[in-house]
């Protein structure tokens, strides 16, 4: 293949080698800068999910710290229902000081087992936790009162859009890349041919 290649290119005119390196040279550019640019949405777009679960995991644990205090089942299952509102919140579990589950919200109706993280001691030193996957972000946030724990707060929010808005304007950007490549390619063959005028009347 890299032979048939060098063979090829080597047959090539002078100004056809000079279009192609030109090409390549801009399309590998191009390429690089849009990777960078979806890596950058990519990366704000996960840390601006994960400040609005902390922001909404540290509101509601400091708003159950009473249904926990006082065992009320009843008013946090209603507190966690508000949840629905919340578009990326797939999944909200409430536990009490020993880690078993004390009331839970789940979009799809999923029934999950009432189980914590593995970084459940990581969560006790640092007063809360958090873990991306490729499709969510997982956070788990100490529930306190009078600086004393009572439970814990564990939040999974989707982050299955974040990546599918990526690869749309990757899918985009490539196909303004194509048309505008191909023009580029256009104006700059016109303007070799007119430069290389000269130089051919010269030959002859």
């Amino acid at each position: 293949m890299k032979r048939k290649f060098l063979n090829w290119y080597s047959h090539l005119r002078f100004g056809k080698k000079l279009l192609l390196i030109h090409s390549m040279t801009a399309g590998v550019v191009m390429l690089l800068l849009l990777l960078s640019m979806a890596s950058i949405y990519i990366y704000s777009q996960r840390n601006q999910l994960l400040e609005q679960t902390a922001s909404q995991a540290k509101m509601f644990g400091e708003n159950l710290t009473a249904t926990l205090t006082f065992d009320d089942k009843g008013s946090a299952r209603e507190a966690l229902a508000s949840l629905r509102n919340s578009p990326y919140v797939r999944y909200a579990a409430l536990f009490n000081a020993q880690g078993k589950r004390f009331a839970e919200f789940s979009r799809n109706n999923d029934q999950r087992a009432g189980q914590l993280p593995p970084d459940l001691k990581l969560a006790d030193r640092l007063g809360q936790t958090y873990q991306f996957s490729w499709k969510s972000l997982h956070y788990l946030h100490v529930v306190k009162l009078d600086n004393e724990k009572v439970g814990y707060f564990y939040i999974e929010s989707d982050a299955a859009p974040i990546y599918k808005q990526a690869t749309f304007f990757i899918i985009l950007s490539l196909i303004a890349i194509y048309f505008a490549g191909a023009i580029g390619l256009l104006l700059l063959n016109r303007l070799q041919m007119l430069l290389m005028a000269p130089l051919h009347s010269l030959i002859k």
